[in-house]
């Protein structure tokens, strides 16, 4: 008998083995035709689909072959990992900045915060923090005894309320006015100033004193007022202000250095905690900075962690019920249970330290990242222990892991991969608050991925082998037990066909009806159409209350400003970073033009609403009386506290030649 080669050998099918011959393949050993003579066999071409599949089975196949025969690997360099990359923690770095976070990396806003840094940043950068001053009852804080109770708090926060600050290398208390510098320290003397002339009936009435609105007119200066006040009423005989709702106390200043920046960082903490547990007979107060905004916000974000391990809990049981079997050791389930939630406990660990490490910022809003990765990791977790559940346990070890990993590795890569990749689509999101949640997503889904596919199934061989090793060999002509023969039938893979009465079987039969198709397409347009119009209907409001808890401070921050401070209007400022020499009378005559545009615009309070240093300066140049130079006099008149000048140091900044002689406007 000649042999036939396995390449060229017919394969037993009931499809004919060639379209012309007609013949079917496998003939008798008796009627075998020579090998010469054989019909040739036509081979179908797969599909790329199926090519690639295949490879990826193949891999996963050869992968578990791996994992079972090295171990050890496998499941410690995870682990090592995980431990290695809390180095990261030394980079810990918070971003929590909601105008920086929630806005288009190229809206407008992030250059407007650039000049401003910019131009505040020669002394150290702004520190500011307001507090909103109301009645228990939002009444006029006019009434008698209420407004001298507002003076008397204002003072006591800018001269008397003290924190620990460290000066040098000892520790003191201090208060905010002697860590403040230059002008700003007195921005709240408008408070006394305009108390001590409302309480005199007389002086309310004196044409140097004007209590107009929203400027405030004292001898030759100007007081722009609408800043502290709001909820402003107007005496309609006097055109003096009658009534007021708000008073705003602001606490501005520059860092200067970073010791000074400390000190203030420990007093604006101090306010926060004098602010929650302030009583007052009759006033009540708020306070808003950028600290306390991203202070909620973290607070908002830490509030799930408790829910986190409820979460994990939950998996966990979740994990040990599910995989429980009267075939099964009890102590089995528990570490697989454990095992199970250890990988994506162990991604979660590394994908926050790496990105770390790398110098990526931390935001509360990715602290909903680990409540997914439990998700997926536990149902990667089901996937391989059923896939392992259904191999032969005849089989050794090793072609069972070999045989789960074949199966479940596809299955995973599937779903992990489309993760990964919506994510990672994500990323490029210009808002960086959606990029840095996708971001730590993205990265988490990846680490939990191959921690599954290396130290879970790691795991899962080392617990086989425990079992292995602890199981008693059977004893002669004893009885085999019930459960050992349920659980011999179960281990086997059934190669019977699904049942086709069963609920999956019914359920397919119902998708191929016409009219079904029919009216699942209907609900589908029906769901795109209301989709698109719920979109266009939606109201879009992003506002701080929407990323803090209810029982939150701002939350009345917000109320005071929404009914009261921006109702009135919102303070805008303009920055010059490239004046023009305002020696010149034409080009102080375009300076001031300028501004008359902004005053003219649709909305704007108009002039009376202005507050613009060369204005103050041109009108009391005059009162020198001296041939100074425009910058030398400009110099003078910033230094000068009695006629006010140096209000303005805050909003100019001086160019000087080497000798230090002013010679220009800088910005």
């Amino acid at each position: 008998m000649d042999r036939w080669d396995e390449t060229t050998r017919p394969v037993a099918s009931a499809r004919p083995a060639s379209s012309c011959s007609g013949q079917v393949a496998g003939w008798p050993a008796a009627t075998r035709p020579p090998l010469s003579q054989a019909p040739l066999v036509s081979t179908t071409m797969e599909s790329p689909g199926y090519v690639l599949s295949a490879k990826i089975r193949e891999f996963f196949k050869y992968t578990g072959i791996l994992v079972h025969r090295y171990p050890a690997p496998f499941f410690w360099i995870p682990v090592f990992l995980t431990v290695f990359s809390a180095i990261g923690l030394l980079l810990f770095k918070e971003e929590n900045r909601i105008w920086y976070l929630y806005s288009p990396s190229g809206a407008a806003s992030h250059y407007e915060h650039s000049v401003a840094n910019e131009f505040f940043n020669d002394r150290g950068g702004k520190f500011w923090l307001e507090i909103a001053i109301t009645t228990r009852d939002m009444g006029n804080l006019l009434r008698e005894n209420y407004f001298d109770e507002v003076e008397a708090l204002a003072s006591y926060l800018q001269y008397n309320f003290t924190t620990d600050c460290l000066i040098g290398d000892g520790e003191t208390k201090c208060a905010f006015a002697e860590l403040c510098s230059g002008s700003s320290c007195s921005e709240n003397q408008v408070i006394p100033l305009f108390n001590l002339i409302y309480r005199n009936a007389s002086s309310r009435l004196h044409p140097n004193f004007r209590l107009t609105y929203p400027t405030m007119h004292l001898y030759n200066d100007e007081y722009y007022v609408a800043e502290h006040f709001a909820g402003v009423e107007i005496d309609k005989n006097t055109n003096v202000i009658s009534s007021v709702k708000v008073v705003v106390l602001y606490f501005r200043t520059d860092r200067q250095n970073e010791e000074n920046a400390k000190n203030l960082q420990r007093w604006e903490s101090s306010i926060f905690d004098y602010v929650e547990q302030f009583q007052h007979p009759v006033l009540n107060i708020t306070c808003n900075s950028d600290a306390l905004i991203a202070r909620e916000v973290r607070k908002n974000g830490l509030a799930c962690l408790p829910y986190f391990g409820i979460s994990v809990t939950l998996v966990y049981c979740f994990i040990l019920i599910t995989n429980r079997r009267e075939h099964f050791r009890f102590g089995h389930s528990v570490c697989m249970g454990f095992l199970g939630i250890a990988g994506p406990l162990m991604a979660v660990g590394t994908t926050f330290c790496l990105l770390f490490l790398f110098g990526i910022p931390f935001n509360s809003i990715t602290l909903v990242m680990p409540f997914l990765i439990i998700g997926v990791g536990s149902d990667d977790v089901f996937i391989i222990i059923h896939a392992m559940r259904k191999t032969n346990k005849k089989m050794s070890l090793e072609d069972q892991i070999a045989e789960t990993m074949e199966e479940a590795g596809p299955s995973i890569t599937v779903t992990s991969v489309t993760n990964i990749l919506s994510f990672g689509i994500g990323v490029l999101t210009p808002t960086p608050a959606i990029s840095l949640f996708c971001l730590y997503t993205c990265v988490g889904l990846a680490v939990d991925f191959v921690y599954q596919l290396t130290f879970f199934v790691a795991a899962l061989v080392y617990e086989e082998m425990r079992i292995s090793n602890t199981e008693k060999p059977a004893i002669v002509n004893v009885v085999v037990n019930q459960k050992e023969m349920v659980s011999a039938k179960l281990s086997v893979r059934s190669v019977h066909p699904a049942d086709p009465n069963g609920i999956v079987s019914k359920y397919c039969k119902l998708l191929e009806s016409v009219t079904i198709r029919l009216a699942l397409l209907v609900v589908l347009v029906i769901y795109w159409a209301t989709s698109i119009y719920g979109c266009l209907k939606m109201e879009i409001r992003m506002d701080s209350t929407k990323l803090v808890m209810k029982e939150s401070s701002l939350h009345n921050v917000v109320y005071v400003y929404e009914n009261f401070l921006w109702k009135e209007g919102q303070l805008v400022m303009v920055f010059v970073n490239s004046p023009p020499d305002l020696s010149l009378e034409v080009n102080q005559r375009r300076m001031l033009g300028l501004v008359s545009e902004f005053e003219s615009l649709p909305y704007s309070m108009g002039r009376n609403s202005t507050s613009f240093w060369l204005r103050s300066f041109l009108y009391q140049s005059t009162l020198y009386h001296t041939k100074e130079g425009f910058y030398s006099l400009l110099d003078r008149w910033l230094k000068d506290s009695e006629n006010s000048g140096w209000r303005w140091n805050d909003m100019i900044r001086l160019k000087r030649d080497v000798n230090g002689m002013v010679v220009g406007v800088d910005k």
